[in-house]
């Protein structure tokens, strides 16, 4: 996007707030709340949302939000404001508007305008766009120096001003080291009464505070994170903890280990929230609408009237007979029935068959099979413990009726063995350690014997069991963690004991002090078959260097969606080379769950850009990991309450009445992959075998950073596309070497937001509720991938070409016919 030296954007909030000195200029708007702001010396007001303020170079700030207060900051980089306004060394910008009667805002309004135009174009981050934003930025200075701009009653001296930058620089660089003013005077040979005098008279703060404020801003990102207080104290340069717990107290009233305690209050909270049941909230909700009511889209549209297409191009040339490497069907190993209970759905089955039949998946993977529903484990009046299969072996019935083998996880904990524990508010599940250890095991050895018994052992040999739930679901649910990695030991020799040969897939985490599943994994020799992970595109915020983080509000999880275009690749990679680093490389990898969002409720799941996420991330990907197991089959495995629409933004497959999405017609296209990989790039794979040449091509693009963190400002049912980055088209340009020749029939199979994808239909028929039988067949129709069929000659090579727009996939098949 932007870097350090080009224009950017920052948020500040309550739990962070901003101090500094200013190398730039900064241009702020207040969001929410109140905030205490403080200017050099002397100058502090308490303002509020919709006031805007200028921050000019060389000021030294304070910027403190209460509780929800929020701070919108445009920064614009010294070197760039200055060359565009050389007065801007010799004024400053007197923007306050909270000093002006509300009958003198409209003189304001022209600035909120420009940054309300700024930030909506900043936010598409697209490269073809900063032109645009740079000229925004160059008429927002303008009248800011026009109707703002006031020469300095004192002007510092350059070398002053090189000296402080020195100073501040010196600081912000070696904050982690034991450093003082009289160091820095020594080292730079200036008097250190002098600094002080100098940082005092201008900036307002003694060289102490200022130290003490960046370190703390550090250490509250640190505390964001989940490290701990002693490790924080010695990573910020404070000399013991106890300075640190003083410090952070005397500064914002609290000690950090309460403020840690909340924020992982906060994060589980976040991770475990149920949406409501209504898949958009109320849009006078949103974070950005007072600014966006300024908005100028004339500033956006005008080139409008004269549109001339743009393109990216891509030319290659591809040898047919490279014969690199054959193309790996591991996306084909397993997929997520859901949890177990809703396989019990008679639609639910409609889908996995329909799957099963066009596809055929190696494995149904289940979860959830202890589900108090199941009655697989309950007790009886005088407190026995009572075990029935039924339902359990219903399932496993079906799953096997479908030439698929079963996956099924030991989850949850049945809250017949865990009576002292109760569901949390808003979980669906328990996920806790039983009363009695022994009465765990014996249940799970029942069951193992069980299916042993019914349906032999050799093909159980073949099945995959995992020991419990999800290693982060524990992390994050288990109110009770104590003892949980011996339960998980005895579990994993259980399971051995009883059916040696049956496969084991689980996963752990790796922590640096050796204190994660993993390490303990590693340690007892507890390897499973297949070590498992998941992939939701997704981080936590502070894991993401951002130049713009985003806070979490009511309408951003604690889990975003990452910036990385590759974020599954070297998610991958990343485990790889720490099962490596641990000497367990050799263990397969699985990818157990994966999806392109952690929301439920994300609207574009169900639009053809699914597709197009689908397609890359397993071509990218299906030659570097033995499995994928997509979550998951069908809308009727979500979390949360159903929704009334029918495309409401769910992880499956399929509608809960069996309209398949455009992501299933991405898998329909997959299907049809054979041979080997001739050349693959970014957006395309070539495939061939001795009488076909198959070419995938794909046009991806990434959500726009406001929707990443789950500002929903620019979505509704009936339009799903304004929450991405813009991209320009992609022209292809392949030359096929190597054919034989001859003719050819041409195929070539298309989904975009034109077709192949039901749910793009339905928003264009305005999203109805009910629909009629007509208009179903009409929908599912849609569904199917769009297919235009030719024959052409070939004479030693052959060049395809083609266009695709955002959200578009291909797949060219080009099959040689006898003469």
């Amino acid at each position: 996007m932007f870097t350090d030296k080009k224009i950017s954007f920052q948020l500040y909030n309550s739990r962070e707030g901003c101090a500094g000195w200013s190398k730039g200029l900064e241009v702020c708007y207040v969001l929410r709340g109140k905030v205490h702001l403080n200017i050099m010396k002397n100058r502090q007001w308490q303002i509020y949302e919709n006031d805007i303020f200028v921050i000019n170079m060389y000021d030294m700030y304070q910027i403190l939000p209460e509780q929800d207060g929020l701070v919108l900051s445009l920064s614009i980089p010294r070197e760039l404001a200055s060359n565009l306004y050389p007065e801007l060394e010799h004024i400053k910008i007197e923007c306050y508007s909270f000093l002006f009667k509300e009958d003198y805002q409209e003189h304001f309004d022209r600035i909120r305008k420009d940054i309300a135009d700024i930030f909506d174009l900043y936010s598409k981050n697209n490269s073809h766009m900063q032109l645009q934003v740079r000229a925004l930025v160059s008429t927002l200075l303008s009248k800011l120096v026009t109707s703002f701009g006031k020469a300095k009653e004192y002007e510092m001296e350059k070398k002053g001003i090189e000296q402080l930058g020195l100073l501040v620089n010196y600081v912000q660089q070696n904050y982690k080291e034991d450093i003082s003013l009289t160091k820095f005077a020594e080292k730079s040979h200036y008097s250190s009464s002098h600094l002080s005098h100098l940082m005092r008279n201008e900036l307002g703060i003694s060289f102490t505070e200022y130290l003490k404020t960046v370190r703390l801003q550090h250490a509250m990102r640190l505390l964001q994170q989940g490290k701990g207080i002693t490790e924080i104290s010695g990573d910020v340069g404070f000399v013991n903890s106890n300075a640190f717990i003083k410090a952070f107290r005397d500064t914002y009233g609290v000690t950090p280990g309460k403020y840690k305690n909340a924020q992982h209050k906060i994060v589980a909270n976040a991770v475990t929230e149920t949406e409501p049941i209504t898949a958009i909230p109320d849009a006078a909700s949103h974070l950005f609408d007072r600014l966006y009511a300024y908005l100028d889209k004339n500033n956006i549209k005008d080139s409008d009237e004269v549109q001339i297409a743009e393109f990216d191009l891509c030319r290659l040339k591809v040898n047919i007979h490279k014969s690199r490497k054959e193309f790996s069907e591991s996306w084909k190993f397993s997929v997520n029935g859901g949890y177990a209970k809703k396989i019990l759905y008679e639609e639910v089955r409609k889908t996995i068959r329909k799957v099963q039949h066009e596809i055929g998946f190696r494995y149904i993977r289940c979860k959830g099979i202890f589900d108090d529903e199941l009655r697989v484990c309950s007790r009886d009046v005088s407190g026995n413990l009572v075990l029935n299969y039924v339902f359990l072996d219903n399932i496993l019935d079906f799953i096997c009726s479908c030439n698929a083998m079963p996956w099924i996880e030991f989850s949850y904990m049945p809250s017949a063995l865990c009576r002292k524990a109760l569901k949390r508010e808003g979980d669906i599940w328990l996920i806790e350690m039983p009363d009695e250890s022994q009465e765990w095991l014996d249940v799970v050895r029942q069951i193992l014997l069980h299916i042993k018994e019914r349906y032999g052992e050799k093909e159980v040999n073949q099945w995959i069991v995992t020991p419990f739930a999800d290693i982060f679901l524990v992390n994050v649910h288990m109110q009770n963690k104590e003892g949980y990695f011996e339960l998980y030991e005895k579990t994993y020799e259980l399971i051995r004991m009883t059916l040696p040969n049956v496969k084991i897939a689980a996963r752990g985490t790796f922590e640096k002090d050796g204190s994660g599943l993993g390490d303990y994994m590693v340690k007892k020799k507890l390897l499973p078959d297949y070590w498992t992970m998941i992939d939701y595109n997704s981080v936590f915020p502070a894991e993401e260097k951002s130049e713009m983080n985003l806070v979490e509000s009511m309408e951003a999880y604690s889990l975003i969606i990452s910036k990385d275009t590759e974020h599954l690749k070297h998610h991958i990679a990343q485990q790889k080379k720490e099962l490596e680093y641990y000497g367990i490389g050799d263990v397969p990898l699985i990818l157990a769950e994966w999806n392109s969002t952690i929301w439920q409720r994300d609207l574009c799941s169900d639009t053809a850009y699914k597709s197009c996420y689908l397609l890359k991330s397993i071509l990218e990907n299906c030659n570097d990991i033995t499995g994928f197991s997509y979550w998951h089959v069908s809308d009727w495995n979500d979390d949360y309450l159903p929704s009334s629409n029918r495309f409401h933004g769910g992880f499956g497959l399929f509608t809960r009445d069996n309209i398949p999405k455009s992501a299933y017609g991405a898998f329909l296209l997959l299907s049809m992959a054979e041979g080997k990989i001739q050349e693959q790039g970014k957006g395309y794979m070539v495939l061939s075998t001795e009488e076909k040449i198959l070419i995938y091509l794909y046009h991806y693009c990434p959500y726009d950073i406001l929707y990443r963190y789950r500002h929903i400002r620019d979505i509704s049912l009936c339009s799903r596309y304004g929450v991405f980055e813009s991209r320009k088209n992609i022209s292809y340009h392949i030359t096929l070497e190597g054919m034989k020749e001859g003719n050819y029939r041409k195929k070539i199979y298309q989904i975009s937001t034109k077709e192949g994808s039901a749910c793009d239909v339905w928003m264009q028929m305005g999203g109805p509720e009910k629909i009629n039988e007509m208009e179903r067949s009409y929908i599912l129709a849609a569904s199917i991938p769009k297919c235009c069929t030719s024959q052409v000659k070939v004479e030693k090579e052959y060049v395809v070409q083609s266009i695709l727009e955002p959200h578009t996939i291909q797949l060219i098949e080009l099959h040689h016919i006898s003469n």
